[in-house]
């Protein structure tokens, strides 16, 4: 994120502002929904300025009381809160989809039309959202802080580093506007300006903001270093020829780093920008064997996959005395996630080679391999390849290694 306009300036002082007042307001009733579940929270690590030059000081809160979790796919984190508070706004189901929205969390129950200001003894947070703002703390800082200071009653009392749940990095300001004092926290995800403040008791809003954290990858819109998220969970390729290209980046001029063969399936972590490349979720940090640290597959060459899921198909497998097949296919035989030609082709194996079986399916159609991997090297959790005479049959020669 780059230069910022006079009219983007504008825009954000607007909000910003807004989002100061919001604080001191009490909230109003919003007709969006969120998604609120009962899970286990985070625990929050607070880090605090070197004293006098010294060593960074850091204490861990102990695991919050909170029993009630909103989780934002689209800008991909999670916030827990007292399940007994009510929680309005969000992002509106609407196109063109906003650049900003608001949420906010309130220990009252709001009368209808809401509003009325915040109740004695009441305390509220708003969480304001932009998307698409910030590739980094600094620069979620700097957009804030900007945008804040030109509100000529404003004032910065104080600012520390802390760092919220899962380590996610952020910075804790207490300010001071003509609607009073009040604190206000920054962090950056995925490309996304989070802002956080609230007002009322202030040490249980601290624990709140403490469990501010990324949603993991699978339960998010797939986060990606290139910005943008995506709600296709996994591709097949419709490449012609041999298949699609892999690049190390989203672009051809980045390295070639696999070819995939047409109509394999993988699993989606992300989307460029400018939506014209998928990014693979193969190639993740844990395995050990991808072919680059990242792994990007032109859009125009992948089409979203009606698929059940790249993962355990939930199907049994049955004893058998059979150790190994041989592949018996002139070329390569699918491998799918499931003993059935329904479920995404998610490798191949080449003919001519014998690989070991854990099992059967129930109807005795389908052997389980023991193991395989993707055409990313990524270990897989279920393969099945078809038992039809024509494509496999039991074999007692050497294993070929996978």
């Amino acid at each position: 994120m780059s230069n910022t306009t006079r009219p983007q300036r504008t825009a954000l002082l607007i909000v910003v502002t807004l989002f100061v007042a919001l604080l001191s307001v009490g909230c109003g009733q919003f007709e969006l929904s969120t998604r609120a579940e009962r899970l286990p929270t985070a625990t929050g690590v607070a880090t605090l300025p070197p004293p006098d030059g010294g060593a960074t000081a850091t204490t861990t809160p102990p695991a919050s009381p909170f029993d009630a979790t909103y989780r934002d796919e689209i800008a991909g984190f999670a916030i827990d809160y007292p399940s007994e508070w009510e929680l309005d706004g969000g992002l509106p189901d609407a196109e063109p989809r906003p650049d900003n929205y608001t949420v906010t969390g309130h220990s009252w129950l709001a009368g209808p039309g809401g509003g009325g200001g915040i109740p004695e003894g009441g305390t509220k947070f708003d969480l304001f959202v932009e998307l698409d703002r910030a590739d980094s703390l600094d620069e979620a800082v700097a957009n804030w802080r900007e945008s804040f200071l030109t509100n000529e009653e404003a004032k910065i009392l104080s600012e520390r580093a802390i760092t919220l749940g899962d380590g996610l990095p952020a910075i804790r300001f207490r300010v001071e506007t003509n609607f009073g004092a009040s604190e206000v926290t920054v962090t950056a995800l995925h490309g996304h300006q989070i802002l956080f403040g609230g007002l009322g008791d202030q040490a249980l809003l601290n624990e709140i903001v403490m469990t501010l954290r990324p949603l993991p990858l699978a339960e998010s819109a797939a986060p990606t270093s290139e910005g943008q998220m995506t709600s296709v969970a996994a591709i097949r390729v419709v490449a012609d020829g041999a298949g699609a290209m892999v690049y190390s980046g989203p672009g051809t001029d980045n390295e070639v780093v696999a070819l995939i063969p047409t109509g394999l399936a993988l699993e989606v972590s992300g989307m460029s920008r400018d939506k014209a490349w998928y990014e693979l979720a193969g190639c993740h940090a844990q395995n050990p064997y991808r072919p680059a640290p990242a792994c990007w597959i032109s859009t125009d060459q992948a089409i979203s996959s009606p698929i059940r899921g790249i993962g355990p198909s939930q199907q049994p497998s049955l004893p058998t005395e059979t150790r190994s097949i041989l592949v018996l296919t002139d070329d390569m035989a699918p491998i799918y996630s499931g003993p059935a030609d329904s479920y995404p082709v998610v490798s191949q194996l080449a003919g001519g080679f014998s690989f070991a079986v854990e099992g059967v399916s129930q109807d005795g159609a389908w052997w389980r391999l023991a193991e395989c991997a993707s055409p990313l090297n990524e270990p897989l959790d279920e393969c099945w390849i078809s038992a039809d005479p024509s494509v496999a049959e039991p074999s007692s020669a050497p294993l070929t290694d996978q």
